[in-house]
């Protein structure tokens, strides 16, 4: 390889990189912009220019990173699931409920900022992360972090696994927005019951239609 050839490839790196890294803090800027409009002014009423305008994008970028309001909300929760994933992963030892409520206590962490958004969106009835629009994203999301726990599958168990644990997460999502106390105890109250019914409802499924599905690790 020419020393040319290798500089214009160390050259393209750099700018894709450089790419990628302005794209995510474009991203960022958008969704913490869009999460202060919509508390203060709710969401119906907060426009994409206006947060466009307070992000300090210019329309015609703003648009190719959100072409609608729901990919502006859908892009959330991959920001929540990119910021889990940087994280050391649970220790493998733990026990499946262990690993699962520590990913998903990160994910409550990670979300903290934008809580006074999605509030008023809980509250005005936005149902934001149970629409069914935004349903193959929340699956796919709750699949990434059964991934960080180390329980991760496909198939029939896997497709289970990813709803179950959607609906533990929208369930101890409606706690943690109205939790006022300092160390969330109820969020993690509410977390904790929460996986402990999903695997008393896993469990209670023939036995027969688990072994046919397989039953490691389900339901966590």
């Amino acid at each position: 390889m020419t020393r040319w050839k290798r500089e214009r490839d160390m050259s393209d790196e750099t700018a894709s990189s450089t790419q990628t890294a302005s794209i995510r803090d474009d991203r960022q800027a958008a969704l913490a912009a869009a999460m202060v409009l919509i508390a203060r002014e709710g969401w119906r009423e907060t426009s994409l220019k206006a947060v466009a305008d307070q992000a300090g994008l210019p329309l015609d970028r703003f648009y190719r990173l959100f072409p609608s309001r729901l990919h502006l909300l859908a892009a959330l929760d991959r920001h929540a699931d990119e910021l889990v994933l940087a994280q050391p992963v649970p220790d493998p030892t733990d026990p499946p409920h262990d690993r699962l409520f520590d990913v998903l206590m990160r994910r409550i962490d990670v979300l903290e900022p934008f809580r006074p958004g999605l509030r008023v969106l809980a509250r005005n009835g936005v149902a934001i992360l149970a629409a069914p629009a935004l349903a193959p994203g929340l699956y796919r999301s709750m699949g990434w972090m059964l991934e960080a726990a180390g329980l991760g599958r496909g198939g029939v168990a896997g497709a289970l696994q990813r709803r179950g644990l959607a609906t533990v997460w929208l369930a101890t999502l409606r706690v943690w927005l109205d939790d006022e106390s300092p160390d969330k105890s109820a969020t993690m109250a509410a977390l904790d019951r929460n996986l402990k019914r999903a695997r008393e409802l896993w469990n209670s499924l023939p036995l027969a239609f688990r072994s046919s599905i397989g039953s490691k690790h389900a339901a966590g």
